[in-house]
């Protein structure tokens, strides 16, 4: 609504916030006649409820009430529309099912199918669908969700697409080819809405280096948030001097005596090489909230950069035990553990890894490496195989190959997979001084 130009004071005395008008008759002052594209509103026909009745309200169904603090009830201005089949399918709660929650939600559905048939299945229903996919990490729904943002007018929602779709910009999806999705986000810098130019920033805030060209001209940017968010992707390169800068740190500033605005400085720190004081930062903020995954993650990292691996596992460990379902930690954890020697749970940690995420073909390069110095070579030359699979491009991979080969004494094996790693790559120095050797 607020994209149509309604305000809070359409509907809302400025001075005491209560509402200017009573019952629909505050909706009807626009919907009676019909809003552009919208179909004239009749309160009876509508809404399938008797006038005196409850249920008639159009905030009963489109603004439900929820108590905040106990006590203090609120009207939903998402001003949502009401469907029990998303309910069932994705535990959205609706309104119906408020007041009729004893008769079921299939009780429910029948009734909204009968009085609105095929109207149900509007864009918003499968936009709520593929959300609820992506959210829940299923990057099958990429493909739709840029769909729904090439088409979509309302800003705020074009922004909520670069939001879900962030994840999988630096390394793209089976479905969705990742140099269109790269350009798709560079694109939208120079969308209309600072939202959306600010999200899209955050997207390729990863790639940040590499489209240094792209981001900075929004350091200059009309709209402060727009410039602070550049300023932070920008953070490795940044001239401190700078307008933007100075927005950034003073944020940053503001925000220091919170867990997340701890977190965030300890980031600074550690992007600009002060292992140190990103690990003071990375502890305040743990301190403050124990119960993140991330700030254990960086703080671990910080640990491992400044020579204290026993202290790092131990974070790492704790950042595992909060969030179970990500890969990044297990595969970590592994490294620390091959760092320090400890082959055998340094294996486990990358077996946990890749069993999480198994497109991950770096987790599989470091796996066949730690299985191959355990002597489990079988398993070592399936793990870098599937490295190979997943990134044929990466010189490295049949490199190491090559050197599996190598010390089994199967040197023509050996030189086939280094001639591949040299090919990928004329300079890798490993290669050529192997396959000299031999």
């Amino acid at each position: 609504m607020y994209t149509k130009d309604v305000r809070c004071v359409d509907c809302h005395n400025p001075h005491s916030a209560k509402v200017s008008v009573d019952g629909n008759a505050l909706c009807l002052r626009c919907h009676e006649a019909g809003v552009p594209n919208k179909i004239p509103i009749d309160s009876l026909e509508h809404g399938f409820h008797p006038l005196d009745k409850e249920g008639s309200l159009c905030t009963d169904c489109h603004m439900p009430q929820t108590p905040y603090m106990a006590r203090h009830w609120r009207h939903d201005h998402g001003m949502t529309i009401p469907d029990p089949l998303l309910t069932k399918e994705l535990d959205i709660p609706n309104a119906c099912s408020r007041c009729h929650e004893e008769e079921g939600l299939d009780w429910n559905i029948d009734y909204v199918n009968q009085w609105y048939g095929d109207r149900m299945n509007r864009p918003t229903r499968e936009r709520a669908r593929l959300l609820a996919r992506m959210k829940n990490g299923d990057t099958q729904a990429a493909p739709g969700i840029l769909e729904f943002l090439s088409q979509e007018v309302n800003p705020t929602w074009r922004a909520v697409y670069v939001k879900f779709l962030t994840p999988i910009v630096p390394v793209g999806t089976e479905k969705v080819d990742h140099q269109t999705l790269i350009q798709k986000m560079i694109k939208l810098l120079d969308d209309k809405s600072p939202l959306v130019q600010s999200a899209a920033i955050d997207a390729l805030e990863p790639l940040a280096m590499q489209f240094a060209d792209k981001i900075t001209p929004k350091l200059d940017s009309p709209n402060r948030l727009v410039r602070v968010k550049a300023a932070w992707a920008l953070r490795r390169q940044l001239d401190h001097k700078t307008q933007a800068a100075k927005e950034l740190m003073a944020r940053l500033n503001f925000n220091q005596d919170q867990p997340l605005g701890a977190f965030q400085r300890g980031i600074l720190y550690a992007d600009n090489g002060h292992d140190q004081n990103a690990g003071e930062w990375f502890k305040k903020a743990i301190s403050w909230d124990p119960g993140v995954a991330a700030f254990r993650y960086s703080y671990a990292v910080a640990l491992s950069k400044l020579k204290q691996p026993a202290a790092a596992i131990i974070q790492m460990s704790k950042a595992i035990e909060l969030e179970p379902q990500e890969s990044a930690y297990p595969y970590s954890l592994g490294l620390l553990y091959a760092e320090v020697g400890r082959m055998n749970d340094a294996r486990d940690a990358l077996l946990a890894a890749v069993n999480l995420d198994p497109n991950q073909d770096r987790y599989w390069y470091n796996l066949a490496q730690i299985e191959f110095n355990s002597g489990k070579t079988s398993s070592a030359f399936e793990s870098i195989l599937k490295a190979m699979e997943l990134e044929p491009n990466v010189a490295d991979y049949p490199y190491v190959l090559g050197y599996f080969y190598y010390k089994i004494k199967q040197y023509d094996l050996a030189r086939k997979a280094l001639q591949q790693a040299l090919r990928i790559n004329p300079n890798h120095r490993g290669a050529m001084q192997l396959l000299n050797s031999m």
